[in-house]
């Protein structure tokens, strides 16, 4: 009788993770990866979202506002927009750029050097229908937890 293998899930804590993907990323090798955390929604939702991270190295361009990157800020990583560059000195190898980046669905800002950026983020953009449709989902939903942290 053959024996079968179960999925049973694990957790891995998200400093291993990043030190594998970021270890790969510094090879040349994009990762593939499902969006944890809603800071960046509606445009990438937890769970229902994938991003593919490329090496900056691999970029055929420089990072302008807009673009969605992977870095560490305060020992931790974070996929935020680029909300502005500002370019210190006359440093012409990036390393005099400051970059303020924001997620999508907060008011705080992050301000890194070029150098803590580790991939820029590729997704699939959704249409504004999607966009509108998935921000009124979460309204809904950050109404009804509001009303149900006063009971």
């Amino acid at each position: 009788m053959s024996e079968t293998k179960q999925n049973i899930p694990i957790t891995v804590d998200n400093e291993q993770v990043f030190a594998y993907v970021e270890e790969m990323l510094r090879e040349g090798t994009s990762v593939k990866l499902k969006v944890r955390g809603n800071s960046m929604a509606p445009a990438l939702m937890d769970g229902k979202d994938s991003v593919t991270l490329e090496p900056v190295a691999m970029q055929k361009r420089e990072l302008s506002v807009g673009d969605v990157i992977l870095f560490r800020y305060n020992g931790r990583f974070i996929m935020h927009r680029i909300v502005s560059t500002y370019k210190r000195g006359e440093a012409s190898d990036g390393e005099g750029m400051l970059i303020t980046t924001k997620g999508d669905a907060l008011t705080t800002r992050e301000t890194i050097s070029s150098k803590e950026i580790i991939a820029v983020a590729k997704f699939k953009k959704h249409s504004f229908i999607k966009l509108l449709a998935r921000k009124l989902r979460m309204s809904r939903y950050l109404r009804y937890l509001q009303n149900a942290l006063k009971e």
